[in-house]
């Protein structure tokens, strides 16, 4: 069955480019000298030919987009955020957070991390506090809750590397079906240079 952009929550925004500039922000620092640090991030105005509204789009993805580019921009519907900003006129596309799969070693890192915050830890905070409580924190039980533990803090890892497995999994799925969106309205060719 094929989806369509509300199935997925996503809007797309499609048209050309009436507008380029770069959004600045300064930061100064005082060490003994007076510095200045400049950030600029490109910003385009996009005019959507659906509705004819105009878009205001800042992300170092647009770099190097000039007034006349024909852009699609995918966004989630609930809260605005970037997913996909594809330049037809460059054949370039970026995808980001729910559409870029990542099987990274920081991603499964995280991952791991947070099952040992969410789950070792209480877990091990808890059997100290009623071995304290109780008085069995040595002996075969201390021992077996002790090896309990242990067996606990692999399986956190484990977790984590599934739930980072099934993220990308689902973002690879969700990809898959923006892309067949693409391909329907013809903003997509299968050599597409894409960059996450």
């Amino acid at each position: 069955m094929r989806k369509t952009a509300a199935d997925l929550d996503i809007e797309i925004v499609h048209g050309k480019v009436t507008g380029t500039g770069s959004h600045a922000e300064d930061t100064t620092v005082y060490r003994g000298q007076q510095s200045a640090t400049v950030y600029r991030t490109p910003e385009i105005w996009l005019r959507d030919e659906r509705t004819g509204r105009e878009e205001h789009i800042r992300d170092h993805a647009v770099d190097g987009t000039r007034k006349g580019h024909e852009l699609v921009i995918v966004r989630s519907a609930g809260n605005g955020a970037l997913l996909r900003v594809a330049n037809l006129h460059t054949g370039k596309m970026f995808d980001y957070g729910d559409l870029a799969p990542d099987r990274g070693a920081w991603t499964v890192i995280r991952a791991d991390f947070w099952k040992l915050f969410t789950i070792y830890l209480p877990a091990v905070l808890v059997a100290k506090a009623l071995g304290s409580a109780t008085g069995i924190e040595g002996g075969p039980v201390g021992w077996l809750v002790g090896l309990m533990l242990n067996i606990l803090f692999f399986a956190c890892f484990y977790l984590g590397w599934r739930a980072a497995e099934d993220r990308a999994a689902k973002a690879e799925e969700r990809q898959a079906a923006v892309d067949d969106i693409f391909r329907r309205e013809g903003w997509i060719v299968d050599d597409v240079e894409r960059d996450v």
